[in-house]
């Protein structure tokens, strides 16, 4: 292509105000409606548990608070090349006050299959898992009062526990299920 083609095309583009973009984090349209992500609690989340092309996050709330306060940790759950992906997150503080994330690693679709296929009412159900490279653990609590801790070296970054577990784990079992049918 020479440089005259380029720059013509350069211009034919369209501008960021032109394709509607939204301030809310991870969604843009072009005429579509479609989110980037939704939050696992979010009124309507259920219907994009299908939807591969929709990140999934569940924002871990400060264990003392029970579920009133975030703690600035999430689980993102999304696609990847062989099935879903558990991305563990925290909020970082950037110089120039906006937020950005740091990841304390992922956990692939063979683990997360142990976790969408327990019985949160089963304490024989619990699972410990090891996240690398950050040495975090990930540990579900079945039983009468289930939760989900993402913790490391006596820290913990956050829980889920109530019905934000619940659609938490439906989630997972529902993108665990479609990748099962692809293969």
């Amino acid at each position: 292509m020479n440089r005259r083609r380029f720059f013509e095309m350069a211009v034919a583009l369209p501008t960021a105000a032109a394709l509607q973009i939204d301030a809310s984090p991870r969604v843009a349209s072009v005429g579509a409606t479609k989110p980037l992500e939704v939050d696992v609690i979010d009124a309507g989340a259920a219907e994009y548990f299908r939807t591969s092309s929709v990140d999934v996050v569940a924002r871990l709330c400060e264990p003392e608070s029970r579920g009133a306060d975030l703690s600035g940790a999430s689980l993102r759950i999304l696609e990847g090349h062989f099935g879903p992906i558990l991305l563990l997150e925290t909020d970082a503080l950037q110089r120039d006050g906006s937020r950005g994330f740091h990841s304390l690693g992922r956990i692939d679709r063979d683990d997360l299959s142990e976790i969408a296929g327990a019985d949160l009412a089963n304490e024989a159900d619990s699972v410990d898992m090891l996240v690398r490279p950050s040495l975090t653990f990930l540990s579900l609590a079945a039983g009468a009062e289930p939760e989900l801790r993402l913790h490391s070296h006596g820290h913990c970054f956050g829980m889920l526990d109530g019905p934000a577990l619940s659609a938490f784990v439906m989630c997972l079992r529902t993108r665990c299920a479609l990748a099962d049918a692809r293969v």
